[in-house]
């Protein structure tokens, strides 16, 4: 039994070492796109394609319908993997078609900001980048879930291909950027073809499954969790560009690129508890040693933040600098009370408690965008991302207290 308790505290290191590759492979490959715009395009072009790609975001969320955890949970013990992995592709496949298409048909009434997504070109190019997406996530998730993180990292190299393709498109503005992603995303769906291949993963075109409906059911439980999730990263900002402008838009984006990182440090090492969990792993003792961990590697990337941000900063300019940096540091301590919430909420989809981690979700999602649309008429753009720290504080503080009461670390 000691053999294995040290076997899997080695797997979950690793694992959480490799999925924190994954994400950040994908953050700095996408913070490397916007250092490249940033210095080739207008400040107020970056933020109208940040609010598409915002909204872009929450449709896909939409799409997947909460199967992707659905993934994670249950194709580690399935008996048809392929089954499960041909019958998740096809569904989300077929919503992020209606969802795409519903949307641009919304804001044809609805947004004037977001007007410019109607154009012939760029709603095609839109719609594809959508598609794309949601089949790449699907891909990524399944080699995750089957403890393969290190070839999610081999599928998210490509992905580099995007900033090069920058120099030779930023010139079409918004149409270049989402021409790079359709271009990006397809090459990524590609390799990851092979890669699921390799581990004998592979679309059928038989997708009765047995399981379906206690899938679809956690799937559909998760499926709010999965939209509150994303929620607060769309809306957020659509309020600014709204009320502060495309500029500020922008500023805050940037600020959230290198603030992103931070936030994959929780958010891999949770996924990775989620993920051998779901493979009948033991998960209390390991629960404290993930909280250990991630401090280890959060403080000092915090104290990184504080004496440097504004160097780092420099490299996308002098502008994002002067702008970015106040929001970036008070991001970068919110990432300190988002760890034990990832945690919790990891805990909380393994036992199948749906109900637990949409009430965590739903507060966290309302706080951060009414707290947004207040600060940001008393403070501007700063305003917002104190509104993130004040909901992190209280929801981290709360969920501590749980974690120790109910003797779950």
């Amino acid at each position: 039994m000691m053999h294995f308790v040290e076997r899997y505290h080695q797997h979950i290191y690793l694992n959480s070492i490799a999925i924190y590759l994954n994400y950040a492979s994908n953050a700095i490959f996408g913070l490397l796109f916007w250092i490249v715009a940033a210095r080739t395009m207008q400040s107020s072009d970056i933020g109208l394609a940040i609010a598409a790609t915002s909204a872009a975001s929450l449709i896909i969320t939409i799409s997947k319908f909460g199967l992707d955890s659905g993934i994670v949970r249950y194709i580690p013990t399935a008996e048809k993997r392929n089954i499960l992995y041909s019958f998740v592709t096809v569904i989300v496949l077929m919503f992020s078609l209606i969802c795409a298409t519903v949307f641009l048909f919304i804001i044809y009434f609805t947004s004037d900001d977001l007007q410019f997504l109607l154009g012939q070109w760029i709603s095609i190019f839109y719609i594809l980048y959508i598609i794309v997406s949601v089949i790449y996530s699907i891909q990524n998730i399944t080699l995750i879930a089957l403890r393969k993180p290190y070839l999610s990292f081999l599928q998210n190299i490509s992905l580099i291909i995007r900033v090069p393709l920058l120099l030779v498109f930023s010139s079409l503005g918004v149409l270049g950027i989402f021409i790079i992603y359709d271009v990006t995303f397809l090459l990524s769906v590609i390799v990851g073809k092979y890669l699921l291949k390799s581990i004998d993963i592979h679309y059928c075109n038989d997708i009765k499954l047995q399981e379906k409906n206690d899938i679809i059911k956690y799937s559909l439980g998760t499926f709010t969790y999965s939209i509150l999730d994303i929620l607060p990263t769309s809306i957020v900002p659509l309020i600014i560009i709204s009320l502060a402008g495309a500029s500020e838009s922008a500023y805050f984006y940037i600020a959230y690129s290198i603030y992103v990182p931070l936030f994959m440090i929780s958010s891999s090492i949770s996924m990775s508890l989620f993920v051998e969990g779901s493979h009948e792993v033991p998960i209390k003792k390991n629960a404290k040693k993930a909280i250990v961990f991630s401090l280890l590697l959060l403080i000092p990337a915090i104290i990184v933040i504080y004496l440097f941000g504004d160097t780092i900063l420099l490299i996308f300019n002098k502008e994002f600098s002067e702008q970015s940096f106040t929001i970036l540091k008070i991001l970068a301590i919110s990432s300190l009370f988002e760890l034990p919430i990832y945690i919790y909420l990891s805990i909380n989809k393994i036992i199948k408690n749906v109900k637990q981690i949409n009430l965590i979700k739903g507060v966290s999602c309302l706080l951060i965008v009414s707290l947004s649309l207040i600060l940001i008429n008393i403070f501007g753009v700063i305003g917002v991302a104190i509104a993130w720290l004040i909901s992190e504080v209280f929801l981290g503080i709360c969920v501590t207290i749980v974690l120790i009461w109910k003797n779950m670390i």
